[in-house]
């Protein structure tokens, strides 16, 4: 047995160098055919799982985990593993038993990897109350627990409140630069990030503890929220009393959320794979031009909508606080007046941010930064696209000749 498990262990690790996966095919296969005293040998099972995991055989490696499970059933790590398994087979059931499991044998476990995994498959599921319950409380009682949150996030606020600096809230229009804004602002001003919602899964639904531990101040938190009274009612009473709504061309976002969609398939984030059982399965090997009648039919009113309805809050002054309306434009037109006017809003001296970087156009690739244009949509969408694309902009009253570069409060 010992030299079986020395033989296993070098395969591991000449695979780990070579990433050749036909000598533990073969070894797989052996094993297979050996006796049970030997196959399942508790040794054995876990680097059969390993084995059958680098081959990409997830349910074959969910059995031996199984097998485990049953020789030590208070193993709460066996249970995490095997949620993992059974999240990459889509088996989002499985995932919400497996790691009920994990949390009832280690309760205050501060890896937050399984409080992603656990709301993600209770998304998946339908089951979005179950979730957002679950993040609320596991954040209630313990608040310093890094769900969305920065590390050392409550030390770093701290210190921001110190400094008087107040909450931040950057609510976006999805794929407007926001990724870029915030997390310029959280380095400017040298302030903690966090979330008040599972922005991947549902932008729409705030998680009370979330919202409480922002509106305490010194932070900055970046959303999709939509206007609607119920979350406007929900800031109000957090006290949180400003808002910057970030807007763009939705024209111009919905080219960015074409590619941006096709890149969720190779996230490897819970939150992506969970988030991706909403799309077609062959989004990636569809064209270009299919991909944006998609998006058209099934995402873009949404996005026009949730610009024109915050241009009607502002307007018809809905909110009992404060609402700096910016937009993409104007951020590309002036990046320095466009900072400038977010922290004039927050009443904060300017003389307090870090200005060394603002200037500088992240590289392809990172902080969600694909090209930066304004008017791409002219040249890649069809004549017919982008009829539908103004039509749609006018039926939720949004003209579509109003984009609009301008920074008003």
């Amino acid at each position: 047995m010992e030299i079986l498990i020395r033989d296993l262990k070098t395969l591991l690790k000449n695979f780990e160098l070579d990433h050749d996966p036909e000598p533990q095919k073969r070894v797989s296969d052996l094993l297979d055919q050996m006796a049970r005293d030997v196959a399942e040998h508790e040794d054995i099972l876990t680097l059969r799982v390993i084995i059958d995991h680098n081959l990409r055989r997830w349910s074959r490696a969910g059995d031996h985990l199984t097998k485990l499970i049953e020789k030590d059933p208070n193993n709460p790590g066996l249970y995490n593993d095997l949620a993992n398994l059974n999240f990459k087979i889509r088996d989002f059931a499985s995932v919400v038993d497996n790691l009920q499991e994990y949390f009832r044998l280690s309760p205050n476990h501060s890896d937050t990897l399984p409080y992603h995994a656990m709301s993600s498959a209770l998304h998946a599921l339908g089951r979005m109350d179950e979730a957002d319950a679950f993040l609320d409380d596991a954040v209630r009682q313990n608040p310093g627990l890094a769900i969305y949150l920065d590390e050392k996030f409550l030390e770093h606020q701290q210190a921001a409140l110190d400094r008087g600096l107040p909450a931040v809230l950057l609510n976006t229009l999805f794929k407007s630069a926001s990724m870029y804004i915030a997390t310029r602002l959280s380095e400017g001003l040298n302030l903690p990030r966090c979330y008040i919602t599972q922005a991947v899964l549902r932008g729409d639904r705030i998680i009370p503890s979330w919202l409480d531990q922002f509106a305490m101040g010194g932070a900055v938190c970046q959303e999709h929220l939509p206007a609607r009274s119920d979350i406007l009612n929900n800031l109000d009473r957090a006290g949180v009393d400003r808002i910057v709504v970030h807007t763009r061309d939705p024209r111009q976002s919905m080219i960015s959320g074409i590619h941006h969609f096709a890149d969720m398939f190779s996230d490897t984030s819970y939150e992506a794979a969970a988030f991706v059982t909403r799309l077609p399965a062959d989004y990636c090997q569809l064209s270009f031009s299919d991909q944006a009648d998609y998006f058209l039919e099934h995402n873009f009113e949404q996005e026009a909508r949730w610009v024109a309805d915050w241009r009607r809050i502002v307007s018809e002054g809905d909110f009992s606080g404060r609402i700096l309306l910016t937009s993409y434009e104007a951020f590309r037109q002036d990046n320095r007046a466009y900072f400038e006017a977010l922290l004039a809003f927050y009443d904060i001296p300017f003389e307090l941010f870090d200005w060394e970087h603002i200037e500088v156009e992240p590289k392809k690739g990172t902080l969600h930064y694909r090209s930066g244009e304004t008017n791409e949509w002219e040249k890649v969408l069809s004549k017919d696209q982008i009829s539908r694309a103004n039509g749609i902009m006018l039926a939720v009253g949004f003209d579509p000749e109003s984009t609009g570069v301008d920074t008003a409060g």
